[in-house]
């Protein structure tokens, strides 16, 4: 049978680790608002031109989390097997 206290243990190791990635995320998404606020006030296209760009770059930023976040784990067991040219392959 599984416990939960077995999980809910490394919940704040995960937060302490997390928690640079969460304060980025959040400060993105602040300037965001800010963006569409001033923005807002010129007209309706250029606060859709805002808001596309914004948009695009939030994408862009999660697919790069997303990447360092797989990759780091593959390049720590490469480093630790003592494997250079396959911990090379990652970084390519």
């Amino acid at each position: 049978m599984v416990k939960l206290n077995n999980y809910s243990r490394e919940f704040k190791y995960n937060l302490k680790l997390a928690y640079p990635v969460i304060i980025g995320m959040l400060g993105h998404t602040l300037v965001q608002l800010i963006d569409n606020i001033m923005v807002g006030q010129l007209g309706t296209a250029e606060l859709a031109a805002v808001s596309l760009g914004n948009s695009f770059f939030f994408v862009a930023m999660s697919l790069g989390i997303g990447f360092s976040t797989a990759i780091t784990p593959m390049i720590a067991e490469a480093d630790g097997l003592k494997q250079q040219i396959k911990s090379g392959i990652f970084l390519l």
